[in-house]
């Protein structure tokens, strides 16, 4: 391919870096219609031989191979013309979603929990970095637990969203 894009002039230079680079044909026939395009092509191939084989004795017979051919390749360069060779740049790059971390600012937030069930209590526990008697004795508000979330600096649930995509907040 590289040879192909240097004999035709192509400047490698003017692709994107890390982009890949694909030959295809844009105007490819497709189903039936390749079918059409291969008898016309044995057709234009059949007529040019005839077309010298029937002609008189005047003209030497290497004379008659050498505009068959000559008249063969143009043909066949006219229909890969037709076809439309295009060379195509694919770059792939993933964007990080960008995630938007919301805080609520309403009076129930400044609501003081008594963590009665000990599931709650101990994730916010954990959260806080208190022991379950002293956070029940404490009575952080919910407030509180939030901003220690997102201001804590080793919150495993910041990290594990931040590697998901840019973080917001």
């Amino acid at each position: 391919m590289e040879l192909f894009l240097q004999w035709i002039g192509f400047d490698r230079d003017s692709i994107p870096e890390g982009a890949e680079v694909s030959f295809h044909f844009a105007n490819l026939p497709e189903s039936w219609e390749v079918f059409v395009f291969s008898a016309i092509v044995l057709l234009i191939g059949w007529s040019i031989f005839k077309l010298y084989h029937k002609e008189n004795d005047a003209c030497p017979a290497l004379a008659k191979r050498v505009l068959v051919l000559i008249r063969m390749t143009v043909c066949l360069f006219l229909l890969f013309v037709f076809l439309e060779p295009s060379l195509s740049y694919t770059k792939s790059r993933s964007l990080r979603p960008v995630i938007t971390l919301l805080r609520d600012s309403s009076e129930s937030m400044n609501t003081k929990d008594r963590y009665v069930d000990d599931v709650s209590a101990n994730s916010a526990a954990s959260v806080m970095g208190l022991t379950v008697e002293g956070l029940r004795s404490g009575k952080p508000s919910r407030v509180d637990v939030v901003n220690r979330i997102l201001n804590g600096g080793d919150s495993k649930f910041i990290d594990q969203l931040s590697k998901k995509g840019r973080m917001q907040v």
